[in-house]
């Protein structure tokens, strides 16, 4: 006979697994970048196909290029992004812990480059927000990780000129 607490984990594990299965195609639980990725016909992650992945039954010269709401969506919304906002946050809150130098390495490690000096009003005046608008219950972490996720965000981001 089985004892309940082996089917809790049964459950458990088959939870676990299912929610892999149907998360591979968002690539949610990716902890990797990939330049080559092994492509299944007909399931290619979702990821790519809002990012103009070419098509994987064709020989492709070039790629589209296009610029959509689904991808600021993406990049606002999928867990692997949020996942990664977090991770930065706690890279930058190693770095520093003072405001104005937290959001010049953000800036450094996003885009490569100092923030400008609006952009600098703009990223401390959101988190002076997000802090308020959360009754300031919002730890230094979670401002940070949500000044993170808008970085990513932007079209700067997405895009290289």
């Amino acid at each position: 006979k089985r004892s309940r607490s082996s089917a809790v984990i049964n459950v458990a594990a088959y939870s676990d697994v299912a929610r892999k299965v149907s998360n591979q195609l968002d690539m949610e639980d990716a902890s990797f970048r990939s330049v080559y990725l092994p492509i299944v016909r007909d399931e290619e992650p979702r990821s790519m196909e809002v990012f103009d992945f070419a098509d994987a039954n064709a020989v492709t010269g070039t790629r589209e290029v296009s610029n959509t709401a689904n991808q600021a969506l993406y990049m606002m919304n999928n867990p692997f992004v949020l996942r990664q906002s977090t991770l930065l946050a706690r890279r930058v809150a190693r770095q520093s812990s003072r405001p104005a130098e937290q959001i010049e390495y953000a800036f450094r490690l996003a885009y490569g480059r100092a923030p400008t000096s609006d952009e600098r009003m703009a990223a401390a005046s959101f988190a002076r927000s997000f802090t308020a608008m959360s009754s300031g219950r919002a730890r230094n972490g979670e401002t940070l990780a949500a000044l993170c996720q808008s970085l990513f965000a932007s079209a700067e981001f997405r895009y290289v000129d």
